[in-house]
């Protein structure tokens, strides 16, 4: 074989923004009662203490090793006047969510590759409670960590020199009673190394331990960079 023509291993990097609102249900922090959410980004911006988000792919010939990373941490504090007086009200949330996957490009044409993947997802989960200013502080706690496996397609088209379009369907459960995730979105190639892409994310996830109830559809537009080398 021609040295030229021989698979050889590729790396991408995305870091990206993901400007998520939440809807559903949740009892992360028992013994407060389940609640009904719908928290659009503009608080959660208000309230974010720091996140990290990105992807990174290697891939040798048609076999893909992809990991995706979203891990955010948020604290809301609310004053709140009682009869005994002031009394401050702290939550603090921290949230990761991590995917392995191992894929096969089973479709690539000059315009058009079709990959599916399969592998794992991991939510850790650690929410605290602190009430401070009255007769007295309590502060409750709860962590949780679950493993979902899961399995989807990705489909990458090329629509001009420049421009091409991502979608990515998965789903998936174990733990969860279920869990889906789609993707789609638009990039633009400034070179062979570098581009930028927008589009559209919304996972949903549904799981329930005792008194622990996660079930939550996080939505929102992305924006990343992409490095290839």
């Amino acid at each position: 074989m021609d040295a030229s023509f021989a698979p050889r291993w590729t790396f991408t990097v995305n870091v990206y923004a993901w400007l998520s609102g939440i809807n559903g249900r949740l009892r992360t922090i028992p013994p407060l009662p389940a609640v009904d959410v719908n928290i659009s980004f503009g608080t959660v911006l208000r309230n974010l203490d720091g996140a990290l988000m990105g992807t990174a792919e290697a891939r040798f010939d048609r076999y893909i090793f992809l990991t995706d990373l979203v891990a955010s941490r948020i604290s809301p504090k609310k004053a709140i006047a009682l009869p005994v007086g002031p009394v401050s009200v702290r939550v603090e949330s921290g949230a990761v969510i991590g995917s392995g996957l191992v894929g096969y490009r089973f479709l690539e044409t000059t315009n058009v590759s079709l990959d599916v993947l399969v592998g794992a997802r991991l939510f850790a989960l650690n929410n605290t409670l602190s009430v401070t200013g009255g007769p007295v502080s309590p502060s409750f706690g709860k962590s949780e960590r679950w493993v979902d496996g899961v399995a989807g397609i990705r489909g990458i088209a090329t629509l001009s020199d420049r421009l091409f379009m991502t979608v990515i369907a998965i789903g998936g459960g174990l733990s969860s009673r279920y869990e889906w995730d789609l993707f789609g979105g638009l990039g633009y190639r400034f070179s062979d190394r570098w581009s930028a892409i927008a589009g559209y994310r919304a996972l949903k996830v549904d799981y329930r331990r005792g008194d622990f109830i996660y079930n939550v559809l996080q939505h929102g537009p992305v924006l990343g960079a992409q490095f290839r080398f």
